[in-house]
């Protein structure tokens, strides 16, 4: 394959991902709006990850998140303005600032669904099949491993998928991550 082809290959699956992933942000923001729930799809994100694990600072969400800590500091403002959460001082380490939930925030966060029952993923999902579906994990598991950090930055993403409530033996692309 020459330069020129897997240059044509890249472009394409970046924007075929891109594709995919805003189609279900879109769907999943809208479902929030439907419900009366003025949050955004980072925001309910971020609300509920911190549910999970009790607190964390805006630098280890970030790396959770893969998104620039500055990325982030506008959606932790936009919750802690809405009462959601709250910046608390670390008592054994006062240079940390951690991020925890409120009792509203608490209380939204159990409301917010981590797939909405409509999610166009879970339609496209089912007309592939399960075997395709299955597939397209092992593959893009495959190429994330491949690229550079690329252990590394799945290492960082899979507590966001543990927040979900998926037993981390049940995930499909953990087996990639054995690799040395």
């Amino acid at each position: 394959m020459d330069v020129n082809d897997k240059r044509q290959i890249a472009l394409e699956l970046k924007m075929l991902m891109s594709v995919a992933w805003k189609t279900t942000t879109l769907a999943y923001e809208q479902w929030l709006a439907r419900e009366g729930i003025d949050l955004s799809g980072l925001q309910s994100s971020v609300l509920r990850m911190v549910a999970h694990e009790g607190s964390y600072t805006i630098s280890e969400l970030s790396k959770r998140f893969g998104i620039d800590p500055s990325t982030l500091v506008p959606t932790v403002d936009a919750l802690q303005r809405k009462g959601y959460l709250s910046r608390q001082r670390d008592p054994s380490d006062r240079r940390r600032v951690l991020l925890t939930l409120t009792d509203a925030g608490d209380q939204l966060a159990k409301r917010l669904p981590h797939l909405i029952e409509d999610d166009p993923l879970l339609v496209g999902i089912e007309a592939l099949g399960e075997a395709k579906a299955l597939e397209l994990i092992a593959l893009l598991s495959e190429l994330i491993t491949a690229m550079p950090d690329g252990i590394q930055l799945l290492h960082n993403a899979l507590p966001r998928l543990l927040t979900t409530g998926i037993h981390e033996d049940k995930l499909r692309c953990k087996q990639f991550l054995k690799r040395p």
